[in-house]
């Protein structure tokens, strides 16, 4: 009695024991766990990724939008200077014009001149003689080279050609050693109008070398040997040194057409020539 003093039992319990968990049901639990738990950490995934495609969407187009704004500018720019360049090259293409333009009007005058002042001077021989225009007997004067002479003249009854004196100097000839010549040169002096007319062939004008020396070789190893001569029958009043600058001379088979140097020496003119000979 003693052993049941103060306790009393529960009363049975008649409800039905929930199940044990068996594996088939923990598996199931598990598979389902694990197939609802990552779908969200991958849509997180995927959200962050389309926020970066449209970003970075988003920034090309702004960057293309750039590049072609800033390509618009540039064109414009280059239009705007091409339509300037444009024009200023039709400024110059024009003003270039009416420079060619003015050109041409003046040049055309000066031939509309030159033609007027041909046709009163285009006149034959035989009307500037009837006219009262002929030469006076040319004069020999000095010798300008070796047998060339200087014959001048004077261009008588020329005054009506006073303001165009060098047409008729220049186009009417006159007799000279059998043939008829055209002056070379003409000048006025004074009221005079002269002719000049340079003959070649001019004895008179004909020194030559005499008393040629061999003087041995310029120095040794120069491989140049010096030969020398006086130039006898200068002209009176001519100057030797001018004639003995272009005068002849023949020696050791062969011709020279004027000496290498030529020196005056107690008043005698010197013609000196350096010939090349090898035993020097």
């Amino acid at each position: 009695m003693s052993s049941y003093s103060g306790y009393t039992s529960p009363p049975p319990n008649y409800q039905r024991a929930p199940p044990r968990p068996t594996q088939h049901n923990t598996r199931s639990r598990a598979e389902q766990t694990s197939e609802t738990e990552p779908l969200f950490p991958g849509r997180e995934k995927k959200a962050g990724y389309l926020g970066h495609i449209k970003c970075i969407t988003i920034a090309s187009a702004v960057l293309f939008l750039g590049i072609i704004s800033c390509t618009a500018v540039n064109m414009a720019y280059q239009n705007r200077n091409i339509v300037q360049w444009e024009r200023n090259l039709e400024r110059r293409k024009t003003y270039e014009q009416k420079r060619e333009l003015e050109w041409d009007r003046q040049m055309e005058q000066k031939r509309e001149e030159e033609r007027i002042r041909e046709q009163q001077w285009d006149v034959s021989q035989e009307q500037r003689e009837r006219l009262g225009l002929y030469w006076d007997e040319p004069t020999p004067g000095r010798c300008t080279a070796y047998g060339v002479r200087d014959y001048h003249a004077q261009l008588l009854n020329a005054a009506p050609y006073h303001y165009n004196w060098l047409q008729p100097c220049e186009d009417m000839p006159v007799f000279i050693h059998g043939s008829m010549r055209t002056a070379g040169r003409c000048e006025r002096i004074g009221n005079e109008i002269q002719g000049h007319w340079s003959i070649e062939g001019e004895a008179v004008c004909t020194p030559f070398f005499a008393n040629w020396r061999d003087n041995g070789c310029i120095a040794p190893g120069s491989q140049l040997r010096l030969a020398s001569a006086r130039l006898d029958y200068v002209p009176s009043g001519e100057n030797g040194l001018e004639f003995c600058g272009s005068t002849p001379h023949k020696f050791w088979d062969r011709t020279y057409p004027h000496p290498t140097t030529c020196a005056e020496t107690n008043g005698d003119v010197w013609g000196y020539w350096e010939v090349e000979d090898p035993a020097c």
